[in-house]
């Protein structure tokens, strides 16, 4: 829930709050005692979660980077276990990284592939930038390590294969939206059809 100075944007392009500047009061921007503080979320729902924002139940953290953590969370709305991306209130408090973060979201929501995490959704909610997307079971590759031991070269092999194929999925995608164009649309464009 946004607060009550928050203006709402409904245009379709931009379907996030327009923030005023911040206040005193408004403890999700003003990272400066703890730029590693993550946001304020609403109150649990069930004892040792992390909190809610908005329609999501925020189970555990799963971990943190530079700019942002990430959660093991449930969408209320359709009964459905994800991972939850936030910003870090320092972070979040900048326009032009918060900008960033949700025009990266979109970008990554055009790709449909097996070895890239689906995004569900984008957005800002209470201040906090977040990307809702598929949440995959499995091992960091360190814990992975630890528990399984060096991967044989025919699963090094693999491994590579599947993040070349994930990294690939963009520029992949793009060149089949332009081949598929030009095939579809090209000879209509040159009989003046």
């Amino acid at each position: 829930m946004n607060p009550p100075h928050a203006q709402q944007d409904t245009s379709a392009k931009n379907n996030t709050a327009v923030q005023p500047n911040s206040t005193a009061d408004d403890t999700a921007l003003t990272p400066e005692a703890d730029p590693f503080a993550v946001p304020s979320f609403g109150q649990p729902v069930a004892v040792g979660e992390v909190g809610t924002l908005g329609p999501y139940r925020l189970v555990k953290e799963l971990g943190r980077g530079g700019m942002g953590a990430v959660y093991a969370a449930i969408d209320t709305r359709l009964e459905r276990r994800l991972a939850l991306k936030v910003m870090l209130p320092k972070y979040a408090a900048d326009a032009a990284a918060k900008d960033r973060f949700l025009r990266e979201a979109r970008a990554a929501a055009k790709i449909s592939h097996d070895n890239v995490v689906t995004v569900y959704e984008a957005d800002v909610r209470d201040y906090i930038p977040y990307i809702a997307m598929q949440f995959l079971e499995g091992y960091a590759l360190d814990e992975y390590l630890k528990k399984k031991g060096s991967p044989s070269i025919s699963q090094i092999v693999r491994i590579a294969a599947e993040s070349a194929a994930g990294l690939a999925a963009p520029i992949n995608s793009a060149w089949f939206t332009a081949i598929s164009n030009q095939l579809i649309f090209g000879s209509k464009r040159r009989t003046g059809e």
